[in-house]
């Protein structure tokens, strides 16, 4: 196969040009080709002269396509075309833009898949895509390409770029944490090399790096030196240059790891010189990380000041405009672009000067690292990936509240309590925020296009996912990837065309000194942040913050809420039942810990709390206030007897809640009694019979509750009720609903334009799911929330069955009294805990406090079910009409005879 190879095309055309020495001739040669109309010569003279100082001239490069006078027509103008879209792909990451570098290989992609040439796509188009989309952190696409790769590689029997594909494959799965796959990918690639190829000197320094992640020091340490044998045996052309740029750069971060700082200085500064010598100035972005990775160093060492010297070297290696003139100069916010190197200088910076006591640039270097990680996270379509970031991002959140409360500590100023309120907000539910954000726009552009496309991929990714869930297929798993990619590059091109879909990103960066004035009287909000070393309690009411509480020891408080929860709830109601003196005690101290600071001279009435990590599995309002313990539960002074209590994902979704109101108001229940092979749940059966006779709707029992009556409901009612079976499905933990013909999965909410305004989840756990650190609980509650459901009553545990048929009966009368749904919920607490019980344990929280309401509170119109006393009187005063008619007539008849 004949392909096209950059490298020669450069040596080529540079050769050619040796004899050009001014761009005054350069554009005389240029002129004079297009006059001949040589467009292929043209593009390549361009090319060349770019080449010679791609950092300088990457503008001229860039400029090309925009000065061609027509279009290209022969193959040799295509190849020339597709080899510009290369270059100009190769050197934007040269000079450090990983953004556009994607870009342009996007684009060469696409070009290519339209016009099939003679060139090696896997090894000049593929490959430098893939492991761009992984330095940028995009995990879903640089697989997804990867394994495109892969399949060409083995489909022409090219040994060498199978190995290599391999590689970059475990550097990806490296990334992502899944650190057993990476080490299988290198073995993989092993398989297919010879024993000299300088290929092993690359696998060895990935697997290095796997290893040196699952804490195999010894194994690490042997494998980068291998690596490192293997790379500097020859002369290095530009590949093998950069693989053992890559190899020092990795055995310097071992070393730091095992203490041995000067021997990882010394391979970091022969990484600096390499760069130097055989990249003429390029590869800004491993520059910047070696200059980071000895700012480290120096940290450890205790030299703050020479590290702070280091992290700004890294910063004008990426920011070339960026001078450092003074301790509290800072790069300019509009400068910034997603890299994650950039992030990297900007958190050591920021180390660098806490250690110095310079608390106040610390923190602004902390947000500005914050702000490039933000602008990286706007490329990910996939939400596994932006999930992923919020994990990281969190860790430096923390260091950032941190430096803030310090601050405001010793000054007061408002502008410190604001920020600590728009971080913990940042660090929480920001992709359910997006969500939702970006389902109304869906919803208010229906005939856009791009859009109604969008909506489609949407749908078939959750149907592909689902497919995969219950039968395992490869071609499925294929497939789904196929459209994730497509709905990738669907949203860079909405978001070029249409800048308002970027608000959904932009809306967690907004100000919350002005949200907090939307907060409604009477409403106190228990703004909770959790992190590795502290825990932080944000209160706030109209208007105004009115305390920050720093608890500290967060791993300690972690492991006695998870036992609590564990122990008294998630298990059954024995432990509460038979030891209630130590569960009061325990509740007790939780609240003291947790609440009490944040609640001294309260006066609101209300209270929303916005929970974080494991806080998401506490029943708030089943915690115990200051008060003697009693034999007597009905005398306990629960949380719930002082304050009204609601729940939310974020202070932003709560307030950016719309409820939806319907002229035509319409209720759809589902109920399943029985479950598989099992005896009818009788409470089921209640709950069905309570609510036929209490709201006007459409029920669906048992059969009837069916998937496709349940996706019919979804999108037509306004209140949806279902008491049917909830749990996690398989290894990867998918909340589920069990309808009587199948399975309904969480993710399939995602591809849901309308939803009902009020959700009602009277089942088993639909408020438990996994845990995805700085986003929240991903459970079937969240799903619909994230579908625009304005609010949700879901379980945070099994529920007790007869309990729950009389509070989901209570909270429906309440409902239909004009009550919020919130308000409603309460008072059918309070109800239960005020009742004569026949077993007095039924007071206990386990049986009343699971079910929860989530969401802005909001009053919903039910239609009340016909009354039979009516119906009977109706019936009677009819019957007696034709009675008393046929009585008449039977009068009249008689008179005339």
């Amino acid at each position: 196969m004949r392909a096209i190879c950059l490298f020669i095309f450069l040596a080529i055309f540079q050769m050619a040009y040796a004899q050009t020495h001014s761009r005054q001739e350069l554009d005389s040669t240029l002129e004079n080709l297009k006059k001949q109309d040589k467009l292929s010569e043209w593009i390549y003279q361009r090319i060349a002269y770019s080449a010679e100082k791609p950092e300088e001239r990457l503008p001229f490069l860039m400029a090309t396509a925009g000065e061609t006078w027509r279009k290209p027509k022969t193959n040799h103008e295509l190849e020339a075309s597709l080899n510009l879209l290369i270059n100009q792909g190769y050197y934007q990451l040269y000079t450090g833009n990983v953004l556009q570098s994607i870009e342009e290989y996007e684009r060469a992609h696409a070009f290519y898949q339209k016009r099939p040439l003679d060139l090696d796509v896997v090894e000049y188009v593929l490959k430098p895509l893939g492991n761009n989309y992984t330095r940028l952190g995009d995990y879903t696409n640089a697989i997804f390409i990867q394994k495109k790769s892969l399949e060409i590689a083995r489909r022409n029997r090219d040994s060498l770029s199978v190995a290599s594909v391999y590689n970059n494959l475990a550097i990806s799965y490296k990334s992502m944490g899944d650190l057993k796959q990476a080490a299988d990918m290198c073995l993989k690639g092993f398989s297919y090399l010879t024993k000299n190829s300088p290929l092993k000197g690359l696998l060895n320094s990935t697997l290095a790096d796997v290893q040196f992640e699952l804490g195999e020091m010894e194994k690490s340490s042997a494998s980068i030196t291998e690596a490192l044998d293997i790379l500097s045996r020859d002369k290095q052309d530009s590949y093998t240059a950069y693989w053992l740029l890559s190899a020092y750069t990795l055995a310097g971060n071992i070393e730091q790891q095992r203490g041995s700082f000067a021997k990882s200085r010394k391979y970091y500064q022969q990484g600096l010189q390499l760069i130097e010598e055989k990249f003429r100035g390029g590869r800004r972005r491993e520059k910047a990380n070696l200059l980071v990775q000895t700012g480290n160093i120096l940290i450890k060492i205790e030299q703050p000041a020479a590290a702070l010297v280091a992290y700004n070297r890294a910063l004008q290696t990426l920011l070339p405009e960026f001078r450092s003139s003074a301790i509290e100069s800072l790069p300019a916010e509009n400068s910034l672009y997603g890299e994650n190197r950039l992030y990297d200088a900007l958190e050591g910076r920021a180390n660098a000067l806490l250690e110095l006591n310079k608390n106040e640039p610390a923190l602004s270097n902390f947000l500005l690292a914050l702000k490039a990680g933000s602008k990286a996270r706007v490329e990910f379509s996939d939400v596994a990936d932006r999930l992923y970031y919020q994990k990281q991002s969190k860790r430096l959140a923390e260091k950032a509240i941190n430096t803030a409360f310090a601050l405001w500590q010793k000054t007061g100023q408002e502008k410190y309590s604001a920020l600590i309120l728009r971080l913990t907000e940042q660090t929480k539910s920001r992709t359910l925020s997006e969500h939702i954000e970006r389902n109304r726009q869906l919803l208010s552009n229906t005939n856009n296009p791009l859009l109604k496309q969008h909506s489609a991929l949407k749908r078939a990714i959750a149907y592909y996912e689902k497919e995969y869930l219950l039968n395992k297929k490869p071609s499925i798993s294929h497939n789904k990837e196929e459209v994730q990619h497509k709905l990738s590059l669907l949203e860079k091109e909405i978001r070029k065309k249409y800048p308002s879909w970027n608000k959904s990103m932009d809306k967690a960066e907004s100000s919350f000194e002005k949200v907090i004035n939307e907060i409604p009287l009477g409403t106190r909000v228990l703004n909770f942040f959790w992190g590795t070393e502290n825990v932080y309690l944000v209160t706030a009411s109209t208007g105004r913050i009115d305390t920050i509480i720093k608890i500290a020891n967060a791993p300690r408080l972690n492991r006695m809420i998870s036992d609590y929860v564990e122990r008294y709830f998630r298990r059954g109601a024995a432990a509460m039942t038979n030891h209630p003196e130590k569960f009061y005690s325990e509740s007790q101290v939780i609240y003291k810990q947790l609440l009490l600071p944040g609640l001294r001279g309260i006066k609101q009435k209300k209270i929303l709390i916005i929970a974080d990590d494991i806080l998401g599995y506490l029943p708030f309002e089943s915690l115990i206030t200051p008060g003697r313990y009693s034999p007597n539960i009905s005398k306990w002074p629960f949380l719930l007897k002082k304050h009204p209590i609601g729940y939310a994902y974020s202070l932003q979704t709560w307030l950016s809640a719309s409820s939806q109101k319907s002229s035509n108001p319409t209720f759809s229940g589902f109920f399943i009694s029985k479950a598989e092979g099992g005896p009818p749940i009788p409470a089921v059966e209640e709950e069905a019979r309570n609510l036929e006779h209490l709201i006007q709707g459409s029920q669906f029992i048992d059969k009837e509750a069916t998937v496709k009556n349940f996706s019919q409901a979804l999108s037509t009612s306004s209140s949806l009720h279902l008491s049917t079976h909830s749990y996690l499905f398989g290894k990867e933990k998918e909340p589920v609903l069990q309808l009587s013909d199948g399975k309904f999965f969480l993710f399939e909410l995602s591809a849901q334009t309308k939803v009902p305004g009020l959700v009602v989840l009277s089942a088993c756990g639909t408020a438990d799911g996994a845990m995805a650190t700085g986003e929240g609980i991903l459970s079937l509650s969240r799903g619909f929330t994230a579908a625009g459901t304005a609010g949700v009553v879901a379980g945070l545990w099994n529920i007790n069955d007869a309990s729950s048929a009389q509070l989901i009966t209570s909270f429906y009368s309440k409902l239909q009294k004009g009550n919020d749904a919130s308000t409603a919920l309460h008072q059918a607490k309070l109800d239960w805990i005020s009742q004569q019980h026949s077993n007095h344990a039924l007071l206990l929280p386990y049986y009343w406090s699971s079910l929860i309401y989530i969401g802005k509170p909001q009053t919903i119109n039910l239609k009340p079910a016909a009354s039979y006393s009516w119906t009977y009187w109706t019936l009677s005063l009819f019957t007696l009409a034709i009675f008393a008619g046929f009585l008449m007539r039977r009068k009249s008849r008689s008179s005339k005879e």
